[in-house]
């Protein structure tokens, strides 16, 4: 489903109103549009990145929007072999429910967004060439969103008589109190969420064209801790040691003379059994587009380097 469309392109020099299937929205100045059968795509390339949005025909809802968004992204990204996000509650337009989850593939980062539209849900899915893109273009893709007027479609008899959903709730801020003790433990920092320091030493990328890349670290309860990086093509394996703590609310990480500080802006444990921390920067506005290092927990708390 995910491709540029051969037929030919329009750019407008102002912006213009659209409307496809059950959605109407604006298509900023620059952007070239295409339509096919099934979706719509708008896009604009720069000297340093492109920004793409493609809205697609809405289909029959289940009520369940969180359960839909994994089954779209499965749907829309089945080549990129990336698995769903955990998608947030969010709102477009004039207060129309949505969830949004992304991650990087090789095409680039990519959001799905699904729609509410009553009994149907539109998914609208905004690419960029890379994570940054979504900082650089913000303002643009907030004005894109905000813009959406949904026609609501009548509740199927199915979806209306199915048992109703358990409540899902807005994704809350970071823990106010996370201890020392709850960080102790090895933890992967990886190039995607399944790639570990000891999957890349064991040779199982090898040889790869892509680069793929991990940092170990293991934090020990006395604040200090170990940490061995491998990365692939080049091949690059290094170890290193420091200390780490918590100094005014930031997790924070010192090798030799450098330190980072960090904002903690989630933790807690997967479906999958790891535990995640993601964190960013100190100092950066943590909103939707932020782009968070996520570290997992994948060993008992405890665990240290062989």
């Amino acid at each position: 489903m995910f491709m540029f469309l051969a037929a030919v392109a329009l750019v407008s020099a102002i912006p213009t109103t659209k409307t496809f299937d059950a959605v109407t929205f604006t298509v900023p100045a620059g952007f070239e549009f295409t339509e096919s059968s099934d979706h719509v795509n708008f896009r604009r390339i720069d000297a340093a990145n492109w920004l793409m949005f493609g809205i697609y025909k809405g289909r029959a809802a289940t009520g369940n929007l969180s359960a839909e968004f994994a089954a779209d992204w499965n749907d829309l990204l089945h080549a990129s072999g990336v698995a769903a996000p955990k998608p947030v509650v969010r709102k477009v337009g004039s207060g129309i429910d949505a969830r949004q989850g992304g991650a990087l593939t090789s095409v680039g980062y990519q959001q799905l967004i699904d729609v509410d539209a009553g009994g149907s849900v539109v998914s609208i899915m905004i690419q960029s060439g890379n994570a940054e893109g979504f900082t650089t273009y913000r303002k643009t893709i907030a004005e894109v969103l905000a813009s959406l007027v949904v026609k609501r479609t009548p509740q199927s008899a199915s979806a209306a008589n199915a048992t109703p959903a358990a409540p899902e709730t807005a994704p809350t801020e970071a823990p106010k109190q996370i201890h020392l003790s709850d960080l102790v433990g090895m933890w992967d920092w990886g190039s995607s969420t399944t790639t570990t320091y000891r999957l890349l030493a064991s040779g199982e990328y090898a040889g790869a064209a892509s680069h793929f890349s991990a940092t170990e670290y293991t934090l020990t309860a006395d604040g200090k801790f170990t940490s061995r990086y491998w990365a692939t093509h080049p091949q690059i394996n290094f170890h290193s040691s420091g200390t780490w703590g918590f100094e005014d609310g930031l997790f924070v990480i010192s090798e030799g003379n450098v330190t980072n500080r960090f904002q903690i802006v989630s933790f807690g444990p997967q479906a999958d059994g790891k535990t995640k921390m993601s964190l960013v920067r100190a100092g950066v506005e943590v909103n939707e587009y932020t782009q968070t290092d996520d570290w997992y927990r994948a060993a008992p708390k405890g665990a240290v380097l062989k």
